[in-house]
């Protein structure tokens, strides 16, 4: 499953280690496998880069993602340093909308309503 599949990322790309984990459980699930994954990407000597959210409340998510990466690994010098990418259909509403929330995004991913016309349909 998820844990595998970021296994299987982790030993093909060790240096630009980036997990989307809202697959199936964000916090529960993705979060922690994330974070058992880059313990050992760590301890072989290259730097995680961090997680992307693509569905949900992100600026939760975001926030929360934080509070677990620092509660579980509070001692890892690595931790401090992973980012937070968040992406899906996000636009200058979505922007704003987290601003007004507050948010623990690093990077984020405009695709769909940077390369589209927004009164067409996209995929």
């Amino acid at each position: 499953g998820e844990l595998a599949a970021f296994i299987a990322y982790a030993a093909a790309f060790p240096d630009t280690l980036l997990c989307l984990i809202d697959t199936y459980d964000t916090l529960t699930s993705g979060a922690l496998n994330f974070l058992l994954v880059s313990l050992v990407v760590h301890d072989l000597g290259y730097q995680p880069v961090g997680v992307r959210l693509d569905s949900g409340d992100l600026a939760y998510l975001s926030k929360m993602c934080v509070e677990t990466f620092q509660k579980s690994v509070p001692d890892r010098d690595f931790v401090p340093q992973l980012v937070i990418v968040a992406s899906n259909d996000i636009n200058e509403d979505v922007l704003l909308s987290l601003g007004d929330q507050g948010h623990a995004i690093n990077i984020f991913g405009i695709g769909t309503n940077l390369v589209t016309c927004q009164k067409q349909p996209a995929l």
